[in-house]
């Protein structure tokens, strides 16, 4: 796991995320490259969370800033990948895209 020290803020570029893998998927409608992108931490630093690519996403300004920490949507990482977002009262579900497939294997077997 890659972590960088709480006094900065910055992942180190050669742990840096895959720009093909950016934001787009976790919630969706926005194409912002990733340089323009905030590191959101889906467990709070004040919550013991680190800073690390594990625990980190990247999101545009509009869906850390305002879904995220205004609208108080909950934004979590499942182990294959994948991500799920829901709204406060839980009415509004939002999932990634499907895990990637193995090598290999036709889509949808696993």
């Amino acid at each position: 796991m890659a972590s960088v020290s709480r006094l900065s803020r910055r992942i180190p570029t050669r742990h840096s995320p895959d720009p093909a893998r950016v934001h787009d998927y976790v919630l969706g409608g926005c194409h912002q490259p990733a340089s323009a992108c905030q590191v959101h931490h889906l467990r709070h630093k004040g919550h013991g969370g680190v800073t690390s690519l594990d625990n980190c996403l990247l999101l545009c300004w509009y869906q850390h800033n305002v879904v995220i920490h205004r609208m108080g949507w909950t934004l979590v990482r499942h182990p294959d990948g994948t991500t799920m977002a829901w709204n406060r009262d839980q009415s509004k579900v939002l999932r990634s895209h499907s895990p990637p497939a193995r090598a290999g294997l036709p889509p949808g077997a696993a």
